[in-house]
């Protein structure tokens, strides 16, 4: 048992997790110190971390940003042709048009959410009449059985 005690008590001072010394108010400032450096790490490779993150996404402004220029150049482009073909060779009026088609997507979104809002509503009042029914139903049950008696 003392080699096992001794032994356990080397490999913590080894991995520095108990200091040398073996009063109590060493093993209190010991881990203070401990928890402190940690903690300084801790906010240094958080600093690190939040650099790379603005470095990366520069490179990736940097790396892709032509190539969506490009890919909204070509949206534009069809969209432009489309309506050229749609009008008889005629180029579209304005092409805040081009802008506006997305607008109309939210606006039927919103008309879906609408929708099962008054579903939801649909179903609640349903769900109440039906209660409702059961309620009664249990009601005329019950003077039922009292009138036989």
């Amino acid at each position: 048992m003392q080699k096992l005690k001794r032994a356990r008590e080397e490999e913590l001072k080894f991995l520095k997790m108990v200091p040398e010394n073996k009063e109590k108010n060493i093993y209190i400032r010991f881990s203070q110190e401990n928890r402190k450096t940690r903690k300084e790490k801790q906010l240094q490779k958080e600093e690190n971390y939040e650099g790379y993150k603005e470095e990366l996404e520069e490179k990736i402004k940097i790396i892709e940003g032509y190539d969506i220029k490009e890919a909204m150049k070509n949206q534009r482009r069809d969209w432009i042709n489309k309506e050229r073909a749609e009008n008889k060779g005629e180029p579209p009026v304005s092409i805040d048009l081009f802008y506006k088609r997305f607008d109309v997507d939210k606006k039927v979104e919103l008309n879906d959410q609408q929708k099962k809002l008054q579903e939801d509503q649909a179903k609640e009042k349903l769900k109440k009449e039906q209660d409702k029914k059961k309620g009664e139903e249990k009601g005329n049950s019950i003077q039922c059985i009292l009138k036989i008696n």
